[in-house]
């Protein structure tokens, strides 16, 4: 990998390139704890974009090309990899919230 140290900042878009729906990632999300995410998210259409696009995909290549930047997951392993790394079983942090 290339040293990260640059002289001046730059803005980055770290993506691995795939697109994923919001629901689709909800329903891995959420399905991971056995709940259906319909019962605790509301959607407001206020915050719809006006002219939504129709494909959304983000391109890393400058990270790539600036300092080697690759995904190590593929899309549908972020959320395990999530929770994995919370250190705890989600139910026990959801009944500490309570």
């Amino acid at each position: 990998m290339a040293d990260a140290a640059q002289k001046e900042p730059k803005d980055y878009v770290i993506a691995t390139g795939k697109t994923w729906t919001i629901t689709d990632f909800l329903d891995r999300a959420f399905g991971l704890v056995g709940l259906d995410w319909q019962n605790y998210v509301e959607i407001d259409p206020r915050y719809f974009r006006p002219a939504e696009v129709d494909l959304l995909i983000g391109d890393a290549g400058k990270a790539r090309a600036d300092f080697g930047w690759r995904r190590a997951l593929r899309s549908t392993s972020w959320c395990a990899h999530g929770r994995s790394r919370s250190g705890r079983p989600w139910r026990a942090a959801q009944a500490e919230a309570a």
